[in-house]
């Protein structure tokens, strides 16, 4: 299957965001966190830090990729909602995938400004720690729906366009016990009247149906049967 552009751009990001959180995994694991300081957005108080430490440089670098990442997110929703109509899942995960990307970049702010980075065991980093690895994986799998969905593969259906043929749903159950209960008596009317012309009277009021007297010629009670 061959990928249009908007596809192609949207995995594009998604690798992109990878290599990304693999770079932040890198500066917790260096004990790098902290290279700026508690300054958010600016490095040590500066916006560019002059002669940096390895610290500083390995934190700065990852600020600076996340940033590019965000600006490629707005390009990919821009995109989306240009090139696909409304209600397409497309939009959908586009959406989310901004949403999801501005709060990595608050929680992660957060941490900065709290100074729950390097060597903080405290309680508060690992609570904030969990929000921001719960919330990259929720961006992740917006962007892999994103592209997905934008290279052709199955889309969600929010809404049911015709709940009454649904059997899921109560309107559709009603639905389908209505006709069940009109078959039903269609079916009973059937048998009482399909076996006698519709002129015949007496098989439908049993109770009056003429009994043969004793010694009535079996003629007579032929002739009476013949009638329907």
């Amino acid at each position: 299957m061959k990928l249009g552009r908007f596809a192609l751009y949207a995995w594009a990001v998604l690798v992109y965001n990878l290599l990304v959180i693999l770079w932040g995994a890198f500066v917790r694991a260096s004990g790098s966190g902290a290279g700026c300081g508690s300054h958010w957005p600016l490095c040590n108080g500066e916006v560019i830090p002059l002669a940096p430490p390895v610290a500083t440089l390995i934190e700065f670098s990852h600020r600076l990729t996340t940033g590019l990442a965000g600006l490629l997110v707005i390009g990919l929703v821009v995109w989306a909602f240009r090139a696909f109509p409304r209600g397409n899942s497309v939009r959908l995960g586009a959406a989310l995938s901004l949403a999801f990307i501005l709060i990595e970049g608050l929680v992660g702010a957060l941490q900065v400004r709290l100074g729950l980075t390097a060597d903080n065991a405290s309680v508060g980093r690992a609570v904030v720690g969990s929000i921001h690895l719960a919330n990259t994986f929720l961006m992740l799998a917006a962007l892999t729906l994103t592209a997905w969905w934008a290279g052709g593969g199955a889309s969600l259906q929010l809404r049911n366009p015709d709940p009454s043929t649904s059997s899921g749903g109560a309107a559709g159950k009603g639905h389908q016990r209505a006709r069940r209960d009109q078959a039903g008596r269609n079916a009973r009317r059937s048998g009482t009247h399909a076996d006698r012309p519709r002129h015949c009277w007496w098989p439908a009021m049993p109770a009056y149906r003429p009994r043969r007297a004793a010694g009535t010629p079996a003629a007579t009670g032929a002739a009476a049967s013949a009638l329907c």
